[in-house]
């Protein structure tokens, strides 16, 4: 042993050796500033001031700590050296130093940077902040188990996060602790392969990169948080390693206005993004989000920039009301593709005016542009191919008044087949809002059609889609998982959704069903095909609209157009959801029909693919493979 380490130590032993431990288990001493000399089988990691030290009862770790704060009695945890691998490490929650108590609130810079031989860790309910790197590159922690406030109801100390605090904690799952957290500082939790959930409600600064390249990140709630931004590449990377099936969920806090540089750029998953208060949308802000097809945007966005939404190849349509918006070069309209990387060739805009920046860019791009004013009168017109042209009564869709299932369908009947026929609404309602979204071919259930419209053999539906959208009917039963669900008033994400179906986005399956009663207790299902404010309608003056502001446009599958005078019977005006911005209290005849009335009368929209199916073996695309045709 050279000399300076006989000094080194010889300080230590001397300093220690004053100290008397509070306990037989976990052993507290004293510590000097002096260096730590550690053996070359243990690993040390922090790097602030340490003052005293605590030994675990089974020698398998040190940690080191440093008074915070002499008056108010509080100490932080500087370093730690592990003396094997695998430990399951415990925080005190108190600390001693010569006579007095302090109690840890902190984990300083380092702390535990590096520490593979972590796998879990117990932090005390006192500790309010991480530091830089607290925990960074421990890349076999698993867990981290913050003790509540208040046991049982989810109440954490902890209210910031430092800069890479978790960073490259690839075996981290748990956020849970994240509830009274309101700073989450830059690349807290980057690259943190498993976690899948997060749900920070009091947040009030978020850092970029504080969650890129968490791959299995699917469920995102900020919501009652008041973050004004989405930082660059906060989420970039995000959801890119779990299976299609999933859905990416965002769920927006209002306050968010602005969405930073590649915030979200390759989110494998995401669907759709309720942009509706943001007005600066950044550079690559969803490039590369190739299932993206919907985005709710503000009425007063202002800038998309450059390649925002560059590769985002299932969306094919925008929209903006902002006349004077300023959109960055190849902000919309461009995709991937195995071949070339280039300019959509179809490609839809809509906006206020014929003199807006999207019009001008359509007509640069040879692309589609319509006004938003003229979409509820299109969308009603296009529905008309989506629609069946018998109603739902036992004649039309059963045999021998029950239902009908042909042989290869009778292994997904679920108890129904030979049973009495008393309606098939939601599986003509979903057959229908699928098709119509893109999910499915008439082909699929109707050979040698084009149009649902036209899916008549010598004034009959033809046995094998009877078969169909019967089966359909049979596995969309007690379905309780919706997008959407309204009861006594509407919130703005919902309606804003209804309109955007007006302009391409998945048209939405509406269950009309009594409160408060048996998941199975039987509603109605119809079609929600898009919205319609009063200014646009052409029977503004109509006593319908006395206090009200738009209306849901329905296709209601009991009903079915006739040539003649009442050639609009599948769409009556009657039927259609009406609704009040002011407080989001709606009305429809169609609830006081098929409901208990509006007071007891919920709404739900289901318009995901994969929710339209409750199924526990198949996917939906396996569902629908196995019953085509």
């Amino acid at each position: 042993m050279n000399n300076r380490l006989k000094r080194s130590l010889a300080i230590v032993f001397a300093v220690t050796a004053l100290c008397t431990p509070v306990s037989t288990s976990p052993v507290l001493k004293e510590f000097r500033a002096e260096p730590i000399v550690a053996s070359a089988a243990d690993f040390l990691s922090g790097l602030g001031f340490r003052e005293f030290s605590y030994e675990s009862s089974d020698h398998s770790y040190t940690l080191y700590f440093a008074i915070k704060d002499r008056a108010a009695k509080t100490a932080t945890l500087t370093a730690c050296c592990t003396h094997q691998s695998g430990i399951n490490l415990t925080i005190p929650e108190t600390v001693w130093c010569r006579g007095v108590s302090y109690q840890v609130v902190s984990i300083g810079l380092n702390a535990f940077n590096q520490q593979n031989n972590i796998n879990t860790v117990k932090v005390p309910k006192t500790v309010t902040e991480l530091s830089t790197y607290a925990f960074s590159n421990c890349r076999n922690l698993t867990s981290i188990d913050f003790a509540q406030v208040r046991p049982g109801y989810g109440d954490y100390a902890l209210r910031i996060i430092g800069g890479s605090a978790f960073m490259n904690c690839e075996k981290l799952q748990s956020t849970e602790f994240l509830n009274n957290v309101t700073e989450i500082a830059g690349m807290a939790f980057k690259n943190c392969k498993n976690i899948n959930f997060v749900y920070a409600p009091k947040l009030t600064y978020l850092g970029a990169n504080a969650f890129s390249g968490c791959s299995k990140l699917n469920f995102i709630d900020l919501t009652g948080s008041t973050i004004t931004e989405i930082p660059n590449s906060a989420f970039a990377n995000c959801c890119s390693a779990i299976s299609s099936d999933y859905e990416w969920t965002f769920r927006m806090p209002s306050t968010v206005t602005k969405i930073g540089n590649y915030a979200f750029q390759n989110v494998q998953n995401i669907r759709k993004i309720n942009l509706s208060n943001v007005t600066s949308i950044g550079e690559g802000a969803f490039m590369d989000c190739s299932k993206l097809n919907t985005v709710l945007t503000c009425d007063n966005l202002s800038s998309v920039g450059e390649r925002a939404f560059y590769g985002c190849n299932a969306m094919d349509y925008f929209v903006c009301k902002n006349d004077n918006v300023s959109l960055g070069s190849q902000a919309v309209g461009y995709m991937h593709s195995s071949l070339y990387t280039g300019k959509m060739p179809s490609f839809n805009l809509w906006g206020k005016t014929n003199n807006s920046t999207m019009a001008s860019l359509a007509r640069d791009n040879h692309w589609t542009y319509r006004k938003t004013s003229d979409a509820p009168a299109l969308a009603s017109e296009r529905y008309k191919d989506y629609e069946w042209q018998k109603a739902n009564t036992s004649y039309e869709w059963g045999k021998n008044k029950n239902y009908y299932f042909n042989n290869s369908h009778r292994p997904y009947a679920n108890g129904y087949y030979g049973q009495t026929f008393n309606g098939i609404c939601s599986g003509m309602a979903i057959v229908s809002a699928l098709t119509s979204s893109g999910y499915l071919s008439v082909s699929d259930y109707a050979p040698g059609f084009n149009k649902i419209s036209d899916v008549l053999q010598y004034g009959y539906i033809p046995n094998n889609t009877i078969s169909y959208v019967t089966t359909v009917w049979a596995n969309s039963q007690n379905n309780s998982s919706y997008d959407y669900s309204v009861n006594a008033t509407f919130d703005k994400e919902t309606l804003l959704y209804t309109e955007y179906i007006t302009y391409g986005a998945d048209a939405a399956v509406m269950d009309i069903r009594p409160q408060g009663v048996a998941p199975g207790t039987p509603g109605h299902a119809v079609v929600c095909f898009g919205m319609e404010y009063k200014n646009d309608a052409a029977d503004k003056n109509n006593a319908c609209w006395n206090g009200w502001d738009a209306r849901l446009m329905i296709y209601d599958v009991n009903n079915y157009k006739m040539y003649g005078p009442k050639q609009d019977a599948a769409h009556k005006t009657t039927d259609y959801v009406y609704v009040r911005f002011s407080d989001g209290r709606w009305t429809s005849q169609l609830a006081n029909t098929y409901g208990n009335g509006l007071n007891n009368t919920s709404l739900k929209f289901t318009h995901s693919y994969k929710k339209m199916m409750k199924l526990y073996s198949m996917t939906a695309d396996e569902f629908f493979a196995a019953i085509r045709n």
